[in-house]
């Protein structure tokens, strides 16, 4: 089975005193529920190069940075071939000085109540992944 690698990022802002994600609405003719920002690994890039241009490229910010690598969540996954795989992404805690310029993105997207994440992510393995590393994500406790 083929195991591609892709990587990506969770931003994080407080509003209101709850931390809320930045997080890819699925259209719903393909599943329903929210996802990671992420993308496949293009040959000659890091994962953390790949991470930082495929959140740009979904969400149009510029000015991304890394924080800290958050983890690794492997997941069935189907490719646009068709293929079923089992895919691995790295994800990573970013910034951006910038939220408000969301020019050209690529992908539907908006800004989720990390519970309300949780209960609505598409892929149950990326639910668990949210769960296990909130403490990581936001500093707060599980």
């Amino acid at each position: 089975m083929n195991k591609p690698v892709s990587a990506g990022g969770i931003i994080v802002r407080k509003r209101d005193g709850k931390h809320e994600l930045l997080l890819l609405k699925y259209p719903r003719w393909l599943v329903r529920g929210l996802g990671f920002l992420k993308g496949h690994v293009e040959t000659g890039e890091t994962i953390e190069e790949t991470a930082i241009r495929e959140v740009g490229e979904e969400t149009g910010l510029s000015g991304l940075t890394i924080i800290k690598k958050i983890g690794v969540v492997t997941r069935p996954a189907v490719e646009k071939s068709g293929e079923r795989v089992m895919k691995t992404i790295h994800l990573f805690l970013m910034k951006t000085d910038n939220l408000t310029s969301h020019h050209s993105a690529e992908e539907d997207y908006g800004w989720f109540e990390y519970d309300y994440a949780i209960a609505h992510m598409a892929i149950p393995q990326e639910a668990k992944f949210l769960q296990k590393h909130r403490r990581d994500i936001t500093g707060t406790p599980n």
